[in-house]
């Protein structure tokens, strides 16, 4: 199986309804992943050469994306975030080449469990990662009339 079929297998597990929007994919991963997924956005200084952070917490998971961004990257980003926690990515070194402002000034408490980020390094987790923000981004337009469709597709 391949990194986009296996993205639409683990956005169809969200039962997502068609143009739902961030919240609730947002709710509907939290469910998934058994922990509140809360999101943060984050100035561009504290995120620096990653456009995204998933840290997860004992309690919660916590999503960064750069506020300065346009609205349909920073979608983009969330959703990224939320391919690594539905596809259950381990760490991937994030907190060793990252300034950890972003994370302390969020104040999240408690011991880090796992961390990853979007950034422009390649691998098969990053790859599916990808695929499953692809496929939440159809999700989102799949109530729309426009043609806007056929550009995520």
């Amino acid at each position: 199986m391949n990194a986009q079929q296996k993205a639409e297998r683990l956005v169809e597990s969200l039962e997502c309804p068609p143009g739902a929007g961030i919240a609730d994919i947002r709710e509907r991963v939290s469910q998934a992943h058994q922990k509140d997924v809360v999101l943060h956005p984050t100035s561009d200084s504290e995120l620096r050469d990653i456009t995204g952070l998933w840290v997860e917490m004992e309690h919660a998971s916590h999503v960064f994306y750069r506020a300065d961004d346009p609205e349909i990257y920073q979608a983009h980003s969330i959703f990224h975030e939320f391919g690594h926690i539905i596809a259950d990515h381990t760490t991937c070194g994030v907190l060793e080449f990252i300034d950890n402002s972003a994370i302390s000034s969020a104040s999240l408490g408690g011991q880090i469990q796992r961390a990853r980020a979007r950034g422009f390094r390649y691998n098969d987790d990053e790859d599916l990662a990808e695929e499953i923000a692809y496929a939440l981004s159809r999700v989102v337009i799949a109530g729309t009339k426009s043609n806007v469709r056929a550009v995520f597709e």
